[in-house]
């Protein structure tokens, strides 16, 4: 994983968030609970559920914290798959509710209550014995109770061994099995790229592109948008740069379409997104090429630098007059300050002049 913050366009079906070591899919250094040493005896689970755009899902939340340390993980569930849920959903409320989910690996207990739209309390898990006599059966190998824990919490299915075999893939070692479910690698994660045409090398690589991003959903927006990439890599590196369906959306809003895939990288890396031209326009800079706002946020011409001048009597600017004025030091404090001590009204080039001999 980057050490530089990505941009994320939309919450990721799978996210496994591990407070205690942010950097954990690249370090290898998650602190789970019950390892030792790692959450210590005053652990403590909760659980949230909460709508989600799919009026058949819900979004399930664990978290186990203690002394400081947190790990979560969230992940979406269909409604049917709960047992004990009201009839009336996230929209009942209730004091009292108990719920179940079960998984291959066992069952997760929620006991609480729903409220606002909002279910919340604490959970204990069961582990299914028969889960691990069957991933020992398929040469995965037999997991160690807290590895269970782990599989448990992710829903590392049956399915997913499954849908790793009829892709080409071998079967993975506990392990390396166990790596997978941490980092969001699953059934829907594999199905997402053979429907896309990708096949990876390895196991390890599908944990590496997950982690960088890349999933179904970034790849149908991507094509939505008219863009397919032919490798891994190149969506890898477009994820990395923050390119994604949102950043083209906002691109579109505000009347650009781009035609490849490296003047949006490019368009990215300056910094030029949908806030920066809508605050140009807002700020009197309309209709201006990719090109030139890509010049315009290099140079530091920005909404406040226009407000800045246009605040000192300089409102009708032109791009290339609020660059040439930018690149020179002249600003809104200068252009009044000069006027001030002249007691009259300057042209843009007697501010460029005063500034460059420190007037």
């Amino acid at each position: 994983m980057k050490s530089h913050a990505i941009r994320v366009a939309k919450p990721l079906p799978f996210q496994s968030l591990v407070l205690a070591a942010g950097l954990a899919a690249a370090l290898g250094a998650v602190a789970w609970p019950g390892e030792a040493g790692a959450l210590g005896p005053r652990a403590r689970r909760e659980w949230t559920l909460q709508a989600t755009r799919d009026p058949k899902t819900y979004e399930l939340d664990l978290r186990e914290t203690s002394d400081g340390s947190l790990w979560g993980n969230s992940r979406r569930v269909p409604r049917t798959a709960i047992q004990g849920l009201p009839d009336g959903g996230l929209d009942a409320n209730q004091h009292d509710v108990t719920l179940r989910f079960k998984r291959d690996a066992g069952t997760i207990v929620a006991t609480g209550s729903i409220r606002n739209g909002r279910g919340e309390g604490s959970f204990d898990i069961e582990l299914d014995p028969a889960y691990a006599a069957e991933l020992e059966r398929r040469g995965v190998g037999r997991p160690s109770a807290e590895q269970h824990r782990r599989l448990l919490h992710a829903d590392a299915s049956f399915a997913f061994l499954d849908a790793l075999q009829a892709n080409g893939y071998p079967v993975p070692r506990i392990g390396l099995f166990v790596r997978c479910a941490d980092h969001g690698v699953d059934q829907e994660f594999v199905q997402d790229l053979s429907s896309a045409g990708y096949r990876l090398d390895s196991i390890e690589s599908l944990v590496r592109t997950r982690d960088h991003g890349v999933d179904g959903d970034f790849i149908r927006e991507l094509g939505a948008a008219g863009y397919k990439l032919d490798s891994i890599e190149e969506l890898v590196r477009v994820r990395d740069h923050g390119v994604d369906g949102d950043f083209i959306g906002e691109l579109a809003a505000a009347g650009y379409h781009v035609d490849s895939i490296e003047s949006l990288v490019r368009v990215r890396d300056h910094g030029v997104d949908g806030d920066f031209i809508r605050d140009l326009k807002a700020a009197g800079l309309k209709d201006l090429e990719l090109d030139e706002l890509v010049r315009a946020r290099d140079h530091g011409v920005d909404a406040d630098y226009l407000r800045e001048m246009r605040a000192a009597g300089y409102g009708s600017l032109t791009l290339s007059q609020a660059i040439r004025a930018r690149d020179h030091g002249v600003d809104g404090r200068f252009a009044k300050n000069y006027q001030r001590r002249h007691g009259r009204p300057a042209t843009l080039d007697e501010l460029i002049h005063a500034r460059d001999i420190g007037g």
